[in-house]
């Protein structure tokens, strides 16, 4: 079933097609794209991450040449993602006894496209052009096309990605982007990806842009064979710049490539002759990429620089023995026949590849993302479905290989690591390309005040930072520091020092910086609890260890867990409630049985008729009294909060135990009212009043003979045991002491009456 712009898309790699693949995904409006990677963008481990990459459209494949020609009108449109980094210099591609052919097939492609300038060269037209290559060229066959040139590869990548991100596309990387084994169900449908930190990412889609990892995912080693580019730098002197500023590229198929130099002086040459990586650890029989992420150290081999060294003096003698200012390896995935694979993997379902861009795809980044999403949607072309399907190692006949230089492995040459070779360098200095100068002014944001550690501030002028940096990092030089020699802590005074001194790089990290203080001054502004929960999402977000729960705190539930505990709150509030209601049922129907019990047994008072409420002291009613139960506030409806449900349920207990408590209080102020009244009765009352009242358990007006008043109350009553929450025993009391006061000012009338009618005599 093709893909939709409501399927959830998972990247694995953040190179040129992953990048290219979720920018042109989220440009057709997918919600739900993610990409993983080891490092953040620009991924170092991508062969796009580099200092520069050729631009070209000769190809003697027409569909590539296409494509090509499609690719270079973004990379020189003005109004572009990419406008400003196209620097148009031609190409000269040189070939020897193995690469003739190929380069014959070029120019008869670019005779029938109409290509304009495209011609051979021999030495000497090639000097009298360009004045600063004064080497023989001894052997060589070279062709000149001059709709060609570079862009600088780090910064166009950067670009990209960051324009994803803005169109809401998700980057996760590090442990929790790091991608280690794919998921599948029962049927075998690929669902999702492990990472080095345990997490599970699912999605309904799944595309492999892992390059030269792809091998140890999936079952390539037939299909895709990591191969690197040895990489080498030589840093020009202003004077320098200015000569060679406006030289071609010249890329000799059999050697090496050389690039002009860029703004900061520095020529990239990049060696023709691949290397493999075949006796890895991890998967045998496999070729699969030496990440820098495990060997951040690696530099070009010896025998390579040797050869690149060969390559350069037969063109430009006099920079031949240039000091090495940088070396790297840059890694790829490489096709037997060359040809990207954009498919779906074999026998897999939700499973595609959108890779192996075999040592040329970094100039189709601003288009080939366009092509993955056509195959993801099954509206690929059908030239182009066969063109990059999956072939199983089979190469086709007449297929010829531009770089044909028998590959060596890794384990065979003797490599040459960056850090020992200082001496050999000038200015005792290891400095990295532009790339790699934007992705450590990022790291360091976060992590190093590199202004404190060169003793320097944010106002200090470029020109001070390398001297405040000679002076501070002196005693880890390795000639002084000798055995103790850190090379971790030079390594990153070094750092500081390239970062501050770029004008790009240092505008990167002192704005991260600043983002990231102001994040601190809000976190130490927020509530223990809430700084807590930021701290841990940050964590999970960087693929740490889950931050331990304090004690006392909650665990975070998931959204299942929370809906059980809604309506678990549910159920006990419920249950509470009808509780409630019951015993206030109950209550009132009991106090129902003693008013009708009370109106049988005595007479309604003057003035009162027959069935009226009688009133407690404090004037509320008992009925009132029974009703001062009942819900006040609605509890919470719908989907609330289980911690909201709990409070309410809290709340209400609260309440009802404040009522109760008032209720106490009533009681005790009855009593005291009942005895003060018992105190003020006559003295002396009729056998019948005493009678009457301790059939309606009234206290009688007889007192002991310390003055207290003595209260008689019927045999039922007495015996009758005190339920919890029951007020009888009050109501009974409070019925006895209305009516001793009635039966008091009963016995006053008679009284005054008895006094008028002797008067009267």
């Amino acid at each position: 079933m093709a893909t939709s712009v409501d399927s959830s898309v998972l990247i694995v790699g953040g190179g040129v097609f992953g990048t290219s693949t979720a920018y042109h995904l989220a440009s057709r409006g997918y919600k739900s794209v993610t990409v993983i990677d080891r490092f953040d963008a620009p991924s170092k481990d991508s062969a796009g991450c580099d200092l520069n990459k050729v631009i070209r459209t000769d190809y003697p494949n027409p569909l590539y040449a296409q494509l090509g020609q499609e690719a270079m009108k973004e990379w020189k449109d003005p109004n572009s993602l990419f406008a400003g980094l196209y620097r148009e210099s031609g190409w000269i591609m040189s070939g020897h006894d193995m690469t003739r052919d190929w380069l014959e097939s070029s120019r008869q492609l670019s005779e029938q496209l109409g290509r304009e300038g495209v011609k051979y060269m021999s030495a000497d037209e090639i000097k009298q052009q360009w004045p600063a290559f004064t080497g023989d060229f001894p052997g060589w066959t070279n062709l000149y096309s001059p709709a060609a040139g570079w862009v600088p590869a780090g910064q166009a990548l950067l670009r990209m990605a960051s324009a994803a991100r803005k169109m809401g596309v998700n980057y996760i990387f590090g442990d929790a982007g790091y991608a280690k084994k794919l998921v599948y169900d029962a049927n075998g449908t690929c669902t999702g990806v492990v990472t080095a930190d345990g997490t599970t990412h699912k999605a309904d889609v799944v595309v492999l842009a892992s390059g030269a990892n792809t091998a140890t995912l999936v079952n390539a080693k037939e299909e895709v064979t990591a191969k690197s580019s040895a990489i080498m730098v030589f840093k020009l002197e202003p004077d320098e710049v200015e000569k060679y500023q406006n030289i071609p590229i010249v890329d000799d198929f059999e050697q090496a490539i050389i690039f002009p130099p860029d703004e900061n002086g520095l020529i990239k040459l990049c060696s023709c002759r691949n290397i493999t990586n075949f006796k890895n650890k991890s998967i045998p029989g496999s070729s699969i990429t030496h990440s820098l992420g495990d060997y951040p150290f690696d530099g070009c081999p010896k025998e390579i620089e040797d050869e690149i060294r060969i390559f350069v003096r037969e063109m430009i003698p006099e920079l031949a023995d240039r000091p090495l200012y940088h070396s790297k390896l840059c890694w790829d995935g490489v096709a037997s026949d060359l040809n990207f694979r954009i498919c779906p993997f074999p026998q897999t379902k939700n499973l595609f590849i959108g890779t192996v861009g075999s040592n040329h795809g970094f100039k189709f980044l601003p288009v080939i993302g366009k092509y993955v999403a056509n195959m993801l949607e099954g509206k690929l072309g059908p030239e182009y479905v066969d063109l990059w399907k999956w072939k199983y190692g089979k190469v086709p006949e007449n297929h010829k290989d531009p770089h044909p230089w028998p590959d060596r492995d890794l384990s065979e040459l003797n490599a040459k690591h960056i850090l020992p070779n200082y001496k050999n360098q000038t200015n005792d200095i290891t400095a990295m390309d532009k790339s790699d100068l934007l992705i450590y002014a990022k790291e360091y944001a976060t992590t190093q005040d590199l202004y404190d550690l060169l003793g320097v501030t944010s106002a200090t002028p470029k020109e001070d930072i390398h001297r405040a940096w000679r002076k501070r990092s002196l005693k880890y030089h390795p000639d002084k520091a000798g055995a103790n020699f850190d090379s971790e802590k030079w390594q990153l005074f070094e750092r500081a020092r390239d970062v501050l001194s770029d004008g790009a790089a240092r505008e990167v990290y002192e704005s991260q910086r600043s983002a990231t203080i102001r994040r601190e001054e809000e976190r130490h502004a927020m509530d223990a609890k809430r700084r807590a929960m930021v701290e841990d999402l940050e964590a999970r977000e960087r693929g740490e260890v889950k931050r331990p729960r304090r004690e006392g705190e909650r665990p975070q539930m998931s959204e299942r867990e929370r809906k059980e505990g809604i309506e678990r709150g549910k159920r006990i509030m419920e249950e509470r409630r009808r509780l409630m209601r019951e015993a206030e049922e109950r209550e009132r129907l009991r106090e129902l049985e003693r008013e009708q019990a009370s109106k049988k047994s005595e007479p309604p008072l003057s003035g009162e008729p027959r069935g009226t409420r009688r009133k407690t002291p404090d004037g509320v009613s008992s009925a009132a009294e029974s009703r001062m139960d009942v819900d006040s506030e609605p509890p919470p409806q719908g989907n609330s909060d289980f911690a909201e449900r709990e409070a309410y349920i809290e709340r209400r207990l609260q309440e009802l135990q404040q009522r109760k408590t008032a209720k106490k209080e009533k009681k005790k102020t009855a009593r005291k009212n009942t005895k003060a009244e018992a105190h003020q009765a006559p003295k002396s009352n009729t056998p019948d009043e005493l009678q009457a009242d301790e059939r309606k358990g009234t206290p009688s007006s007889s007192s002991s003979s310390s003055g207290v008043p003595k209260f008689s109350f019927s045999s039922a009553a007495s015996s009758k045991p005190r339920v919890p929450g029951d007020f009888s025993s009050t109501m009974a009391k409070l019925r006895a002491a209305q009516a001793a006061q009635d039966a008091r000012k009963r016995a006053e009338a008679a009284a005054a009456a008895a006094a008028s009618a002797s008067g009267d005599s």
